[in-house]
């Protein structure tokens, strides 16, 4: 999870950059945030003995819901531009 995780923000950050999105560097302060957490929360695991459910409610609450209200705030620069899109 966290390696995908590390190539989803370096993917995202690319696209960002491209498109002068002035928001870029709280963004990637988020991102590292987010990867801090989400390491934290693996270590957590492996020091269980694995994923159980606390450490999946976890994730989601603290790293994919921070994800995905941060990811709004790029969504909202994107809908301004009024790109056209591939259907």
């Amino acid at each position: 999870f966290v390696e995908s995780l590390e190539k989803h923000f370096e993917n995202e950050e690319g696209h960002m950059e491209n498109l002068a999105y002035p928001g870029l560097e709280w963004h990637r302060e988020h991102h590292a945030e987010c990867l801090e957490r989400a390491q934290a929360l693996r270590a957590e695991s492996d020091r269980r003995g694995g994923v159980d459910d606390e450490i999946i409610e976890k994730c989601f609450e603290e790293v994919v819901h921070e994800v995905a209200r941060a990811d709004l705030k790029f969504c909202e620069f994107l809908d301004g531009l009024n790109l056209e899109r591939d259907e």
